[in-house]
């Protein structure tokens, strides 16, 4: 997982699959969602790219992206969101969620 700014997102979003994390330093549920998303990464490996975006310190990206709660999880292809999930979610959920787009 790397942390990633409004200035670099767009270039970081535009070839293969992307998992973007917006969470903050208070949310309790986001501290549990960050060790579930390090463990995922861990089972993707390289084909999949997890970046996350404090909403604290980017918070011009909530309204471009329509963000509202968080933990909340946006999955791209190619720049394109193709898949969001709001709220805490288990690995399982979210491998089933990810793996039909790491294998076209």
């Amino acid at each position: 997982m790397k942390p990633t700014s409004e200035s670099n997102l767009e270039r970081q979003l535009r070839d293969g699959v992307s998992l973007v994390f917006f969470h903050a330093s208070w949310c309790s549920p986001c501290q549990t969602m960050e060790e579930v998303l390090v463990e995922m990464q861990e089972e993707a490996g390289s084909s999949l790219q997890v970046l996350t975006l404090d909403i604290d310190e980017e918070g011009r990206l909530l309204q471009k992206f329509g963000i509202m709660s968080v933990p909340t999880l946006l999955l791209f292809q190619n720049g394109h969101e193709v898949e969001r999930i709001i709220g805490l979610q288990s690995k399982k959920v979210l491998l089933e969620m990810i793996k039909p787009f790491l294998l076209e």
